[in-house]
C-alpha cells in the first residue's frame, strides 16, 4: 500500500466476492477499506484469511466507518440497483457485478445518477477484459475473416443454480456483451425460449435458447444451461472468408482461425473451401484482475469505463426483451433503446 492508494470496499463475499478480495489485496495501489456481508459465516471466512481487513454486517456501517472512494458490489442481482444507487448518491464510485440491474429502467436510472453525481459506474462484464476476447476483436477488425455472417455461442455447466435470477440473466450478460463488442452494435430484435427442466413449477428457466438479430443483418444463436454434464464456453464466428472457434476452456488453443468457408457459385452451386487452421497463441492475465485494475484507473483518472452504465443498460434492454419473448412463447421482440 502507498500514500496514494485508493480506498475500496467490497459488498458481498459469497461465491464471487472472495475472488475480488484476492485480487484487490494483491494490488499495491489499493487499500481494502472494508468488507460487508449479511452472513456471519461469510465474514468469518474472510477474517480467517485476512485478519486485518475491517468487517461489517451492514453497508451503511461500512460506508460510515471506512469512507471508501469506491465499492465493488458482489451481491445477488436483485440488490444491485438499490446498493449501487445508495453508493452513487453518497459520492462513491461503483463497480457492480453483472447484471447492472434487473430492469432496463433501473439500469438507466443508475446511469443517470452516476452522470448527475460525476461518479464512475462500471459493470462487471469480465469477458470484455479477457485477452481472448480482445484478440477476437482485433482479428475481426483487421478483416481477416471477412464480414461476420453468424455467431453461435454456448455457455453450459452443471450449476451454479441461482434463485435470484434465471439462467438467462445469470449467464446471458456474458455472451450478449461479447457479441455487442465484437459486432459493434446492439441487436434490434430478439427471440427466446426457456425451459424449467429441473423443477417444472419453478418460475425461473434453467435452460434458455435465444436468437439475436443485429442491424447489419448478423444473426446470433445463444444456448445457456445450468444442467449440462460438461463445462462449455464456446463461440463459433462464421465470416465470409474464414471462421473462428473461441473456446474459453481450452488454454492451449483458445482462439483458432479456420481457413474454411462456403459460397454460392455459378448456377447456385455451393462451393466449399477447406484449408489449414491457425491456432493463435495468447497469454491470458486473469480477466478479473484486468477488470479491477481498469476500475481503479477510472477512479483515479475519472476516465469513463469500457463497460460503463450505458453499456450495462444496453445489455439490460436486450435481456428484458429476451425475457418478454420467452414469456410469450418465443415471439420476436424489438429491442428499444432510450437516450438519457
Amino acid at each position: 500500500m502507498n500514500n496514494n492508494s485508493v480506498r475500496i470496499g467490497v459488498v458481498g463475499v459469497g461465491y464471487w466476492g472472495p475472488n475480488i478480495i484476492r485480487n484487490l489485496t494483491n494490488m499495491e495501489e489499493v487499500q481494502l477499506a472494508g468488507v460487508c456481508d449479511l452472513s456471519k459465516d461469510a465474514l468469518n471466512r474472510v477474517k480467517m484469511q485476512y485478519p486485518d481487513i475491517p468487517l461489517f454486517n451492514s453497508f451503511d456501517d461500512m460506508i460510515k466507518h471506512t469512507k471508501p472512494e469506491g465499492v465493488v458490489i458482489v451481491t445477488p442481482a436483485t440488490t444491485h440497483s438499490m446498493l449501487a444507487r445508495q453508493a452513487l448518491e453518497c459520492g462513491i464510485d461503483v463497480l457492480v457485478e453483472k447484471p447492472l440491474a434487473t430492469t432496463y429502467d433501473d439500469a438507466l436510472m443508475l446511469t443517470q445518477i452516476s452522470k448527475d453525481n460525476n461518479r464512475v459506474l462500471m459493470v462487471g462484464h469480465t469477458f470484455l477484459y479477457s485477452e481472448y476476447v480482445r484478440t477476437l476483436k482485433k482479428i475481426i477488425a483487421k478483416g481477416e475473416i471477412g464480414k461476420i455472417l453468424h455467431i453461435y455461442s454456448e455457455r453450459l455447466a452443471l450449476g451454479q443454480i441461482r434463485t435470484d435470477v434465471d439462467v438467462l440473466w445469470n449467464l446471458g450478460p456474458h455472451d450478449i456483451s461479447i457479441c455487442n463488442y465484437l459486432i459493434g452494435s446492439t441487436p434490434t430484435e430478439v427471440a427466446a425460449w426457456g425451459f424449467n427442466v429441473l423443477n417444472p413449477v419453478m418460475p425461473k428457466a434453467d435452460i434458455v435458447v435465444g436468437k439475436l438479430v443485429y442491424p447489419q443483418g448478423i444473426t446470433v444463436y445463444l444456448h445457456f444451461s445450468w444442467l449440462d454434464p460438461q463445462k462449455v464456453r464456446k463461440m463459433i464466428i462464421l465470416g465470409t472468408e474464414k471462421m473462428i472457434v473461441y473456446d474459453d476452456t481450452n488454454p492451449t488453443a483458445p482462439v483458432v482461425i479456420h481457413d474454411k468457408n462456403a459460397i454460392i457459385g455459378p448456377e447456385g452451386k455451393i462451393l466449399m473451401r477447406n484449408r489449414d487452421k491457425n491456432i493463435i497463441p495468447i497469454t491470458l492475465p486473469e480477466p478479473l484482475g484486468v477488470e479491477l485494475r481498469h476500475f481503479i484507473h477510472c477512479v483515479q483518472t475519472r476516465q469513463n469505463p469500457v463497460t460503463d452504465g450505458t453499456h450495462g443498460s444496453e445489455i439490460n434492454a436486450v435481456l428484458e426483451s429476451l425475457s418478454f419473448s420467452m414469456k410469450n412463447g418465443g415471439t420476436p421482440t424489438k429491442v428499444h433503446l432510450r437516450d438519457l
